[in-house]
């Protein structure tokens, strides 16, 4: 870019397009005047973009999914399909497209065709609290299948921490499979052909959500073998380790397939960090993964990792089973296709560290794992279509043509539309046009025509602006050099190329370039790299900063920061209408190490937004340490999304007192229950010492609402997950989850509401809730009948019909109560029951029975010091239970005549409380 303004010169980055013609390379008989390439903006002025395609095996047909965003915030399932030349076939749905509405927000990610050619597209949807799985099938004209789930609509609600679909396979038998994420737990779930969940997989629910302790995991690619066993690939993050590659299967029914890997798991430490975006299983039953990976200078890569049917590396691939190959300074696979001939074709971007823009970049394999140099140049391509553009999917066209498709962003757009590219298999030439920078003019060359074969009599014409400025013939070399000077006086230029043979035009490639161009017209962008930035240089619209503060520095209402990854070690204040956004939130750290002061990491400010970052602030002293501020009425304005925060002076002195906040809200924004100032984020509080160690604190007059959020402070007994303290505070939280060390939630006074949120230790300081609705099948029972326990002897504690009691078996009878589990899950266990010994000192105990066997660390003891002294035995811990197990609460005495009764009461009435909650 040249500025005009300051008649300072900018570099120019240019747009390569490499076209190829007789079946290589951008196929020119697709697309939009042979170019090889579609795009299309379902929506002017907001995003739309696609994340899987599929070719229909019916007639070849593309069909394209993702999503589309609304003018005022919405974001609805959008599918598209096309005729096998790229243009729009207009005999489905709307002219070709499709919008469904499924909840509040929902995002399609997946797609799949039946044998009967209809349509099933997988997701995430959410209705204001909680997302879920969301699935929707259509008849091959893209009107929805009534005869599918609700209207053609099916929604799974996994976990209450968020359920989101990132793949999904139809069977042979067409049984529908979805693999992705719930919380921080692998899931999948089984459904039949009208859309009702599957019973016969998960052990009775038709889905599974499987946990590896402390460690974070997510599936984002499937695949089902010919025997139907399931493998998905994603990452496992254990801790604030950076994330690995992980590959699970499972048998049929959903349990790990033991016989895989170790337990079902191949967890694959290959770099720094690294992630399997998807996965294809080839003719020899090997696993085929790709993704990304960093390399030594942090940089993602593409990741092609092939394992045995056995979960082993293959070693017969790449180097022990593994191949990374860098596309230009930053690249990621997210795709991957085998050909007939076992060749690997993997999608995915390329990113220049110099000018930050994305380009589709295709890379093609062996079966070896080396590169394929008779495809684009030694077995890569990249293309650069508008602006901005990533490749998300890729399918192979019957004919084996290659269709990659996803986002771009077009010239002289700031949105992001539909955008596909179909290639040949392989290149006999390519033309290359590149801008560098001559003087204070600009100088576009030609720079060369690589041929691998032998054309006679080829000639080159190049047109700006449309007209005609030289013509060369090619050399004996393949070569074609053309130096010219445009003038500065119109804001673009197009430069046009045309490879003529024998007299016919057979190849043309366009540049389209910006000379002083206008800032976007709904704000500009402002990039920050801790390696390449530099805030001396740094512009908006351009050249990247090295620092966040010096990118905030020159900030306009209204623009974004974007960071790139990599640790920048600062705090700030957002200003006004300013939003900062990570492009990967295992990446993109902010942090403060070792402070010595009072600290505030980061102060929100009004209509700010933060989204998709890792924070950090740690101190080895007691100081006044906050997270993030949100003061005025910012609670009402500002967004986190996406994010996790750790404070941490676990390792202070034990004697001090500090004050450690995650959110501090202290100002006066009152928002209604709809307004999420907090979504879909962790906050971490681990101090020591005395003083406030708070997730969240509430002490203005103001509301602040949380959701999908996870919240933990350790510290001892002054640590409370939330407190208000302020009469007209309210905080409301929807599909979360508290643990305080000291309290789960304290309100010295002001009001809370908890909906569908998890007290993990179900501790409250002070206060009352207005509202507590636990998230899943809760049971609570409680004995108001006569026991007496003999000496030696156990017995079955009595419950009659008190409590609420959802979804479980219950009987009402005064005999033996049984609890028969009615999902495979995990349980939070709870028990307590008082007992006072009338005849002196005596020892009670206390277990659970699982299907009638005690289960290990269930027993509680406690021992009567005198006659008539009440005393009482509880315990609490977490379980796994299967469909139909039963549970028994069980009481014994070593000691004649002991009963139990309330502690504190007069007269001896029996009191036992059960409850069990199901977590996951």
């Amino acid at each position: 870019m040249i500025n005009l303004n300051n008649k300072k010169i900018a570099i120019i980055y240019c747009l390569i397009f490499l076209i190829c013609i007789k079946n290589k390379c951008l196929d020119t008989s697709y697309g939009t005047n042979g170019t090889g390439i579609v795009t299309f903006d379902i929506n002017a002025g907001v995003d739309s973009v696609i994340n899987d395609t599929v070719i229909q095996p019916s007639d070849g047909k593309t069909i394209v999914t993702g999503y589309s965003a609304g003018t005022n915030g919405q974001q609805f399932f959008c599918t598209v399909r096309y005729n096998t030349t790229g243009t729009l076939d207009t005999s489905f749905g709307n002219n070709g497209t499709v919008i469904t509405n499924i909840g509040q927000v929902s995002e399609a990610t997946a797609i799949g065709i039946q044998a009967d050619n209809k349509i099933v597209i997988g997701g995430w949807s959410n209705d204001g609290s909680i997302t879920s799985f969301a699935l929707a099938r259509y008849n091959t004209d893209g009107s929805l299948d009534t005869n599918f789930g609700t209207n053609g609509i099916v929604t799974t609600t996994i976990s209450t921490n968020g359920s989101t679909i990132n793949s999904l396979v139809i069977r042979s038998d067409q049984l529908i499979v979805a693999a992705g994420t719930a919380g921080i737990n692998y899931a999948a779930a089984r459904y039949n052909t009208d859309g009702s969940l599957d019973t016969s997989f998960g052990g009775g629910l038709g889905y599974i959500s499987v946990a590896i302790p402390n460690v974070q995991v997510a599936a984002y690619g499937l695949a089902i073998q010919p025997d139907n066993k399931i493998v998905a690939t994603g990452f496992y993050k254990p801790g604030n380790v950076e994330a690995q590659m992980v590959v699970v299967r499972g048998n049929a029914n959903g349990a790990l397939d033991l016989t895989f890997g170790t337990n079902g798991v191949v967890k694959a430490n290959i770099g720094n960090k690294s992630v399997g975006n998807f996965l294809a299983l080839d003719a020899g039953g090997n696993v085929v993964v790709v993704g990304s990976t960093a390399n030594v200078n942090a940089n993602n890569t593409f990741l092609v990792v092939r394992l045995t049917s056995s979960g082993a590396f293959d070693s017969t691939f790449g180097t022990n089973g593994i191949v990374t190959t860098a596309i230009g300074d930053i690249s990621q696979a997210y795709d991957v296709a085998l050909q007939a001939d076992g060749k690997i074709v993997v999608v995915g971007s390329t990113t220049s560290s110099s000018n930050f823009l994305n380009q589709f970049a295709i890379a093609r394999y062996n079966t070896d794992g080396s590169l394929d140099n008779t495809f684009g140049t030694n077995g890569i391509i990249t293309t650069a279509i508008g602006n901005n553009s990533i490749a998300n999917a890729v399918d192979l066209q019957t004919n084996q043509k290659i269709l990659a498709a996803g986002f771009g962003i077009a010239n002289g757009e700031t949105n992001l539309s539909f955008t596909l590219a179909q290639y040949n298999t392989s290149n006999e030439f390519s033309l290359d046009i590149s801008t560098p920078i001559n003087s204070s003019t600009i100088t576009t060359k030609i720079p060369s025509i690589f041929l691998t074969g032998s054309i006679t009599g080829a000639e080159v014409d190049v047109l700006v602006d449309r007209t005609l400025l030289t013509t060369g013939l090619l050399s004996s070399t393949g070569a074609f050099n053309a130096g010219i000077t445009l003038p500065l006086t119109n804001t673009t230029h197009t430069i046009l190329a045309n490879l003529i043979v024998t007299g016919s035009t057979v190849l043309s490639v366009e540049n389209v370039f910006t000379v002083d161009a206008p800032d976007p017209e709904f704000g500009g962008v402002l990039r920050v790299d801790s390696i390449f930035g530099s805030d001396t240089n740094g512009q908006r619209n351009n050249f990247p900063f090295k620092t966040i503060n010096g990118a905030l520095s020159q900030t306009q209402s209204g623009d974004t920061v974007w960071i790139y990854p990599g640790t920048y070690y600062e705090n700030f204040i957002i200003p006004t209408g300013i939003s900062i956004k990570g492009l990967n939130s295992n990446a993109c750290n902010i942090s403060k190490q070792n402070v010595n002061t009072g600290t505030d990491l980061i102060t929100m400010g009004e209509n700010s937004r933060l989204e998709d970052l890792s924070l950090k602030l740690t101190s080895t002293g007691h100081y006044l340490l906050r997270g993030i501020v949100f003061p005025g009425t910012t609670s009402y304005t500002a967004k986190v999304k996406n994010s996790s925060l750790t404070i941490d002076n676990s390792t202070a002195w034990t004697t001090g007192s500090s004050n450690i906040y995650g959110i501090h809200s202290n100002g006066t924004g009152q928002p209604d229950s709809s307004n999420i100032a907090i979504n879909n984020s962790s906050i971490v509080v681990k101090s020591n010492g005395t003083g406030a160690k708070r997730g969240v604190l509430l002490d203005a007059a103001n509301k602040f609402n949380i959701s999908n959020t996870q919240i933990l402070v350790t510290g001892g007994n002054f640590a409370f997950g939330v407190e208000t303290s302020n009469g007209n505070a309210q905080f409301t939280s929807y599909a979360s989850s508290i643990f305080g060390s000291g309290a789960d939630v304290s309100i010295l006074t002001g009001n809370m509401i908890l909906n569908s949120t998890i007290l993990e230790n179900g501790t409250v300081n002070t206060g009352v809730f207005l509202t507590k609705v636990y998230p899943l099948n809760y049971i609570y029972a409680y004995d108001t009948t006569s026991q007496t326990l003999n000496s030696g002897t156990l017995g079955n504690i009595t419950f009659n019909t008190n409590g609420a009691i959802n979804g479980w078996q219950h009987s009402t009878t005064s005999s033996t109560q049984t609890f028969t589990c009615p999902q495979t899950g995990t349980y939070l266990i709870s028990y307590d029951l008082f007992f006072i010994r009338t005849g002196g000192a005596a020892l009670v105990s206390a277990v659970i029975l699982q299907n009638g066997a005690q289960i290990a660390g269930s027993q509680a003891n406690n021992q009567s010091s005198a006659a008539n002294i009440a005393c009482n035995v509880a315990k609490d811990f977490i379980v796994s239970l299967n469909k139909g197990d039963t549970i028994v609460l069980q009481a014994g005495s070593n000691n004649t005549t002991t009963s139990i009764a309330p502690a504190g009461q007069g007269t001896i009435r029996p009191s036992a409380n059960l409850s069990i909650v199901r977590l996951s």
